[in-house]
């Protein structure tokens, strides 16, 4: 193929167990000169001449060996927690941007300034909710 930017088609994946439709890949990608690995995904039926010559890179066995596609092990309670923290954590600091600025803070109202105070309160009480941290309720900002 002429002018074509991929090149050195390898780590071939299958998608579906048994299936020869899809596949993950890396391949080089050349651009202006500078050439990167990028990933990239063959699929039997792509009608792109690019796409058509990495899947026949694939089934010629050029690409070297294909691997089954094993996905990922679903994300621990220990990362999904720490994923929540972090997600709370980020909400508090923006939070705390209006609380621990006076003028920011007396433009609220007593009623609003309540609010915030609570949505804030129900922010730092997310780790003791029942089914944290695979189900979380997030309360919904006041703030905009």
């Amino acid at each position: 193929m002429e002018n074509n930017p991929l090149s050195n088609v390898r780590d071939v994946k299958r998608l579906a167990e048994g299936s020869d439709q899809r596949f993950q890949c890396v391949v080089d990608l050349t651009m202006n000169g500078v050439t990167e690995a990028v990933g990239y995904i063959a699929d039997k039926d792509d009608v792109a001449e690019t796409g058509q010559w990495v899947y026949a890179q694939i089934m010629s066995g050029e690409a070297g060996e294909i691997e089954d596609y094993s996905p990922p092990a679903p994300p621990t309670p220990e990362y999904l927690a720490e994923m929540a923290r972090n997600d709370r954590d980020s909400r508090l600091r923006y939070l705390d941007t209006i609380l621990t600025n006076p003028l920011r803070w007396a433009a609220y109202s007593a009623e609003q300034q309540a609010v915030i105070s609570k949505y804030r309160q129900d922010l730092l009480d997310i780790p003791q909710q029942d089914n944290f941290p695979t189900e979380i309720t997030w309360p919904t900002s006041p703030i905009g």
